[in-house]
């Protein structure tokens, strides 16, 4: 629903209180749009925990960790407890 607050206000309007009911997550729908703005990264924000490694905002036991070389990033892991995805970057 990120970027889609029309269709949140709407929803809201037809259901009032469907802002405070917890998600899959946990979380309700009230939280994900406080937690949006400057700084979030689809919708959620990003904390650093060590250069190029980052956690989100309800998820802090996954990483997002960039590899960098020359400068340029050239792949990405996923880490929750173990590598869950791996991304390189190809030439071209």
């Amino acid at each position: 629903m990120l970027g889609q607050l029309g269709v949140v206000q709407a929803l809201v309007e037809a259901s009032p209180g469907v802002q405070r009911i917890p998600g899959p997550h946990d979380f309700t729908l009230l939280h994900h749009a406080r937690m949006g703005g400057a700084g979030a990264l689809f919708g959620r924000r990003i904390f650093p925990v060590a250069d190029s490694a980052f956690y989100t905002s309800g998820s802090p036991t996954v990483r997002v960790v960039f590899e960098i070389a020359d400068g340029n990033v050239t792949g990405l892991r996923i880490i929750d407890n173990e590598v869950i995805l791996i991304a390189t970057r190809q030439a071209g």
